[in-house]
């Protein structure tokens, strides 16, 4: 709709008389023109700040196209072929708790959190979520948001890394040290 449209006339050449003395057309042309200028102007800053936004929010994990060489291969083997599991716990109740990872090929991933209680029944509780890795050189697995795993040694028997929360030089970024190994599920007690 037409903003001339709910301008009076006379309040119109007060506003626009400059800018339609200088160019020589109506006052209401002028303001028309100031209204497209405006309009024009507002949609290309918002398709700017969404473009921004959008190339700053995927710049977050690395993906590959194509083939992956003999070490990335064993680094990708290594994480996805072992479930790991993280140190048992027992809880107040004679519980034991155990949580594990299954990581897949295809980018997700399930955290299993076990309970064992004193009669020795098992309950599970499954959480699934999306990985990829963060940095070219395969060093670090991107969870999504701010969370990241800093590989500090990857073999088959251990798989340890630097638990992070926000990025480096952020003064309130977390890191916490983590040792997993491989899950043995016949083993149920400490």
């Amino acid at each position: 709709m037409n903003i001339t449209f709910f301008i009076n006339p006379p309040f119109l050449k007060l506003i626009n008389k400059g800018f339609a003395q200088k160019y020589k057309i109506s006052p209401i042309f002028a303001l028309n023109i100031k209204y497209l200028t405006m309009n024009r102007i507002i949609h290309i800053s918002l398709l700017i700040s969404t473009v921004s936004l959008f190339l700053i929010s995927n710049t977050g994990c690395v993906e590959k196209q194509g083939y992956y060489n003999h070490g990335e291969e064993s680094i990708i083997s290594l994480i996805c072929d072992i479930t790991w599991a993280g140190k048992k716990t027992t809880d107040e109740n004679g519980s034991v708790w155990q949580g594990t990872y299954k990581f897949n090929k295809n980018g997700t991933y399930t955290r299993t959190n076990i309970e064992i209680d004193k009669q020795g029944n098992k309950k599970e509780a499954n959480i699934y979520g999306q990985w990829s890795f963060g940095d070219p050189s395969f060093s670090t697995i991107y969870f999504g948001g701010e969370h990241y795993w800093d590989i500090d040694e990857l073999t088959k028997n251990k798989f340890s890394f630097y638990d992070r929360s926000g990025k480096f030089g952020d003064p309130f970024m977390n890191r916490e040290y983590i040792e997993l190994t491989p899950y043995q599920e016949n083993n149920t007690t400490n």
